[in-house]
């Protein structure tokens, strides 16, 4: 996947991510992907760069549910675009 935002995640979001199971719901004021938003974790993975990461899906307040990407980068969360989604878009 790639970088988004090299932006910390606020601490909250960060412990939830690197704590979080499959199934794992959690409410957060702030997200990369939309404000007050649920964040829903589907499952644990190894991306190919060995990177750890979270697929996720996220409802941003007032926004329509949207899958993201969460990748351990240096020991902080950052949101990636989900790059096997925009192939398949096409």
């Amino acid at each position: 996947p790639a970088t988004t935002s090299a932006a910390a995640m606020a601490p909250e979001l960060h412990q939830f991510l690197s704590n979080a199971t499959a199934q794992s719901a959690a409410f957060f004021e702030q997200t990369p992907w939309g404000h007050q938003a649920e964040v829903l974790v589907h499952e644990r993975y190894f991306s190919g760069s060995g990177r750890e990461c979270l697929r996720l899906q996220v409802t941003p307040a007032a926004v329509p549910t949207q899958v993201a990407i969460a990748c351990d980068q240096n020991g902080q969360w950052v949101s990636v675009r989900p790059v096997t989604q925009l192939l398949n878009a096409r």
